[in-house]
């Protein structure tokens, strides 16, 4: 069965989306219609956070950064690779053991992954880029992401990247600090100075 797809109509307008991959990687594909025609197009390739983007978490900017790609998308035409990744690729059941290591012993995320033994950024994507690689986009591509991780394995793919694009989101001091974790941890690349924190 090939992977179906439909219009699915959001607040910041139309996308196209369709399911991919297998029962080892898999998401969805979202995109702007007529996006193979869109110069220099956006794209993103998103981990799943329910906590965030379903149950109203601030501890983490995984919901903003969504919904700006969105909206940015929406307006300057992009593909969205949506991944099922859940505590960066560990699953829903370590990612609450993590958590509650956290709160017992005041520490961020990634010294609590470390602390259970835990690979602190698991996560492959060559399943979201082949998927994404079926859109035929125009290159090169506008990445919306911090993670160098990201960088490197679309250029490994092929992917000609032209921009780094860090979104302006208004954060909380809690998700300050996790940014700052992970700039100093994971090595992302964040200037925390361009966000506006709401203190």
């Amino acid at each position: 069965m090939t992977n179906p797809q439909t219009t699915l109509a959001t607040k910041y307008g139309s996308f196209m989306v369709r399911s991919w991959g297998d029962t080892n990687s898999h998401g969805l594909l979202l995109w702007t219609e007529g996006v193979e025609k869109v110069a220099n197009p956006l794209v993103r390739l998103h981990s799943s956070c329910i906590f965030s983007e379903s149950l109203g978490s601030v501890d983490c900017d995984c919901n903003l950064q969504l919904q700006e790609s969105l909206k940015s998308m929406s307006e300057q035409g992009g593909a969205l690779v949506y991944l099922y990744q859940e505590g960066r690729g560990h699953g829903i059941e370590r990612k609450i053991e993590a958590m509650e290591v956290q709160r017992i012993h005041d520490i961020d995320t990634h010294d609590a992954f470390e602390l259970l033994g835990l690979d602190l950024d698991p996560r492959d994507y060559s399943g979201a880029i082949n998927a994404l690689k079926e859109l035929h986009l125009a290159s090169p591509v506008r990445l919306i992401s911090n993670n160098p991780r990201k960088l490197k394995q679309l250029t490994d793919e092929g992917f000609e990247v032209s921009e780094r694009i860090q979104l302006n989101l208004e954060i909380s001091p809690e998700i300050e600090k996790y940014l700052l974790s992970k700039k100093n941890k994971l090595g992302h690349d964040i200037n925390v100075t361009n966000f506006s924190t709401n203190r």
